[in-house]
């Protein structure tokens, strides 16, 4: 049955809700971050990250969001991935190269995901690399639990 086929699909993927970055201005340079939130299917916490970057523009940091969420999956052996990403210029850049078999990139906009929003307020005090969140930080968990009740990340997925 073709419906079963596609709940089984979705059953064993996982969301990657790529907010993408954030900038901050000083002294006339641009400084970037990013901040991403890893669900699974049933909008758990699997896990959050955030990765200060410097200076960069917001593409390349949300294309360094895209390699360190795919690169945590990869070793952490989860094979399906949903992205939401928040930028029409990323997603047109990755398209073409996605596998339609595996992972699957959605755009969501920016304001329907207040959880991987809070994680970038976390991000400017760690400038050592990607740090990752085993659990729900306390400062966004208000906001997980409406998007985990509202069903904001299963939604997409069933476009």
């Amino acid at each position: 049955d073709e419906g079963n086929d596609a709940s089984e699909y979705f059953a064993k993927q996982v969301l990657f809700s790529l907010e993408g970055s954030i900038q901050a201005v000083k002294h006339a340079k641009v400084f970037a971050s990013i901040r991403d939130v890893l669900r699974n299917q049933a909008g758990d916490w699997i896990l959050g990250y955030n990765h200060y970057l410097g200076e960069c523009s917001m593409f390349e940091a949300e294309l360094w969001g895209i390699l360190d969420g795919l690169t945590i999956l990869n070793n952490r052996r989860y094979e399906r991935v949903l992205i939401h990403i928040y930028s029409m210029e990323v997603l047109k850049t990755i398209e073409y190269r996605q596998s339609e078999v595996a992972n699957s990139a959605w755009y969501v906009p920016k304001k329907d995901n207040r959880v991987v929003d809070g994680i970038a307020k976390l991000t400017f005090d760690n400038k050592e690399g990607v740090l990752i969140f085993e659990e729900v930080p306390k400062e966004i968990l208000q906001y997980f639990c409406s998007d985990k009740a509202n069903g904001f990340f299963i939604s997409s997925c069933l476009v």
